[in-house]
């Protein structure tokens, strides 16, 4: 069934959600990972009680029962020192997986809540990053080995109704590439402006920021949407072996037309477009290293240990724990910005420390 996700009174997406029966009798429906109540206007509030799928009954009826517990889908994103597995499933099966990742010798750092683009038609709820092993065999089958193997499926339906809604969702799509087009022909101007005039005003920055991140969550939920009425591949066709990262384009862009003295380095590409939720709070607290040209703005605070890097914390959406890393290139007279999360301060302090 299409649900409208809301916490508290702010939407965050419409979904094609699974129907279960609740613990307690209740209708509910599950949405990324977790069973929630099912409201009387179709919509469920993830900010209240929730419950693991394995305790609920398939479907709306009374006499259903959960069906067996199938092995969560799981996909790779390889990187060069590091790698995430990504996967599907309720919050018990990825600390599951990463006890298994564990007992086989990964070095596991963290997991949590994936945030990123889907990967190979899997729209996976969580991620696992760990360091890659030091083995001649091939990464892909020592997880498989772990996890067992991947398994990626769509639903194929044929039925009027359905073909209805795959033009509704086509249709909205549609729309959403030409908000986007427009939005993007208002940056270059903007871009052009910027360079011709001094001092322009930040607030109309900030609301195109707000503008395109509206932009792209718009996107996203029309692509969510479409892609559960595409018919799947044969199975015989090969996967793909990367992504075409429309997430890292977009901060790209943003980077490059609004921010040119900023140069992100290391991987924080990677946690950007991966573990935040929004940018907005990066961007704002970038633009403010745009517009310094000699100190640091009051937010930050020097790196303890390190001369000549200033630190700030940055919300990633969800929590505090974003950090921000940076220093003036004298050469360059551009900050040399690294974007982290607080569980892996000690390992990038290393790394800046290596660096510098």
């Amino acid at each position: 069934m299409l649900l409208a996700i809301y916490d508290n009174d702010g939407l965050i997406e419409h979904r094609e959600c699974r129907a279960v029966r609740l613990p307690t009798g209740l209708p509910g429906a599950v949405w990324r990972g977790l069973a929630y109540p099912l409201g009387d206007a179709g919509a469920i509030q993830i900010d209240g009680l929730a419950y693991s799928p394995a305790l609920c009954a398939e479907g709306l009826s009374e006499e259903a029962s959960p069906p067996p517990r199938a092995p969560a889908s799981w996909a790779l994103i390889d990187g060069i020192d590091e790698a995430y597995v990504v996967l599907q499933g309720s919050v018990i099966e990825v600390e599951s997986a990463a006890g298994r990742l564990k007992d086989a010798g990964f070095n596991v750092r963290r997991h949590g809540r994936y945030l990123g683009d889907s990967i190979d038609g899997l729209t996976a709820d969580w991620f696992i990053r760990f360091v890659k092993p030091n083995s001649k065999d091939d990464l892909r089958y020592l997880l498989e080995r772990a996890l067992g193997g991947d398994r990626l499926s769509s639903l194929q339906r044929t039925d009027d109704a359905l073909e209805m809604r795959c033009r509704l969702l086509a249709a909205e799509l549609e729309a959403a590439k030409a908000e986007k087009a427009l939005l993007h022909d208002k940056l270059s101007r903007l871009t052009v402006k910027l360079a011709e005039v001094e001092g322009h005003s930040k607030t109309e920055i900030d609301l195109l920021l707000d503008a395109i991140e509206d932009e792209r969550r718009q996107r996203e939920i029309a692509e969510a949407s479409a892609a559960t009425v595409v018919t799947p591949a044969p199975a015989d066709v090969p996967r793909r072996a990367a992504q075409s990262g429309k997430l890292k384009d977009e901060v790209a862009s943003v980077i490059k037309a609004l921010l040119p003295r900023i140069e992100l380095i290391h991987d924080t590409m990677t946690f950007v477009t991966m573990e935040m939720q929004t940018r907005s709070h990066l961007y704002r607290a970038l633009s403010e290293l745009n517009t310094t040209r000699e100190g640091m703005p009051s937010s930050w605070k020097k790196l303890q240990g390190i001369q000549k890097w200033w630190e700030r914390h940055v919300s990633t959406g969800q929590d505090d724990a974003g950090r921000i890393y940076a220093r003036l290139d004298q050469m360059t007279n551009h900050w040399l910005v690294l974007v982290s999360h607080k569980g892996d301060q000690s390992r990038d302090i290393d790394w800046l420390v290596r660096n510098s």
